[in-house]
């Protein structure tokens, strides 16, 4: 099969013919439908310090997708072959201390496909049945290949104490230093928690509407 392979120590990607991978008892053989590119397979791409000290040539990259389940594990219970799917890239031991008591979130021994394993840039990836989200009929493999960045944003909308859309705008609350580019688009807004922020946002190229975050009691 067909695959997007960062083959060595250095720039680019190199497209390849790879083997098919084998599933575990425990696992889904997922046939790619969709990927989405992160800005974490730019720094691969790129091949900066950040990559030259985590990924270890060579390797299949992406962590983004949706497809259809091609072959199930024996083991497997919840997923059937033509299931439309999705898949958590974070994939965690189960046994570690974290994992046993809730908290694999943060497991220390967490590989993520792309980055630590084979990823999603081909045409099958195998993913434990324990990672696969399944898609209602009304989504698309458009919108599933971009849960993941699409979950980061529904998390701070969840979270956050604040009006994030506004007229039709919508609103963005940073908690921390801007540290890269805001869109230049006349639209483009944000809400921070600090005066410091505020300038800060609004000295990025382009510049940024921006407003303060008021908290209740704050």
């Amino acid at each position: 099969m067909k695959a997007l392979v960062k083959e060595s120590a250095a720039p680019g990607f190199k497209m390849k013919d790879v083997a098919e991978p084998r599933i575990r008892e425990d696992e889904v053989l997922i046939r790619v439908r969709r990927a989405g590119v992160c800005g974490t397979d730019v720094h691969i791409y790129d091949w900066d310090a950040w990559a030259q000290g985590r990924v270890k040539p060579p390797i299949v990259v992406g962590h983004e997708f949706a497809g259809e389940v091609a072959r199930v594990g024996s083991l497997v219970t919840d997923v059937r072959v033509g299931d439309r799917v999705t898949a958590e890239g974070h994939i965690v031991d189960g046994r570690c201390l974290l994992c046993r008591t809730g908290n694999s979130h943060v497991c220390p021994y967490t590989k993520i496909i792309g980055v630590d394993r084979d990823g999603c840039f081909t045409e099958f990836i195998a993913m434990p049945a324990t990672n696969v989200w399944h898609l209602d009929d009304n989504i698309s493999f458009d919108v599933g290949g971009i849960h993941d960045p699409m979950g980061n944003a529904f998390h701070t909308a969840l979270t956050a104490d604040a009006q994030l859309i506004r007229d039709g705008r919508v609103w963005a609350e940073i908690t921390g230093w801007v540290d890269r580019r805001f869109d230049s688009h006349p639209e483009t807004r944000a809400v921070e928690q600090t005066p410091e922020h505020s300038t800060l946002s609004r000295r990025q190229p382009g510049g940024c509407h921006s407003a303060i975050l008021r908290r209740a009691g704050g």
